[in-house]
């Protein structure tokens, strides 16, 4: 159990460092962007997604290396990588939930609360707006991590290689 919480702690710090690089340059994409940032926005959130998803599937890689090994002795799934997503995701998936029974009776309030939201999911935001703004583009958004996830997870279990590594001797 101890294991599973640290590798989905791992999942959930991947994702807090796309979302701090997110907020850090979201003050530039306004300025550059001006009244058009509307239209833009999807686009930045690719960008961050791509950082996010290529950090998260090189440490499941690595971790689905790791467990596989037998001197571990943990004989894992291939698809546990989906479950640390899931549970390294969970305070994200908390605060979606608690936003859907937030009514302050104040537009203004209300407006914060949204975009307070649609921040914190900055980097899977691009999923959110593909399904223009549905509940269902909310949890497209919300199974995007643990996806990547168990992706990366999957492909260090069996051993998956995008390209081949060069060795010396030509």
């Amino acid at each position: 159990m101890k294991n599973i919480i640290k590798s989905s702690f791992k999942v959930f710090g991947d994702y807090f460092v796309s979302l701090v690089i997110f907020v850090i340059f979201l003050y530039t994409f306004f300025v550059i962007t001006k009244e058009n940032y509307s239209k833009w926005i999807p686009l930045y959130s690719v960008v961050n997604f791509i950082l996010m998803a290529t950090i998260m599937y090189a440490d499941m890689k690595n971790l689905g290396k790791k467990e596989k090994r037998p001197q571990y002795n943990l004989s894992p799934h291939p698809l546990k990588g989906f479950i640390l997503g899931l549970i390294g995701f969970l305070p994200v998936i908390i605060l979606e939930v608690v936003y859907i029974f937030l009514n302050f009776n104040d537009e203004a309030k209300n407006r914060i609360a949204e975009l307070a939201l649609k921040t914190i999911l900055g980097p899977v935001y691009i999923f959110v707006r593909l399904a223009g703004g549905t509940t269902f583009g909310y949890i497209l958004a919300s199974l995007a991590v643990p996806v990547v996830a168990m992706l990366g997870y999957m492909a260090g279990y069996y051993g998956f290689e995008f390209r081949k590594k060069k060795t010396d001797g030509g």
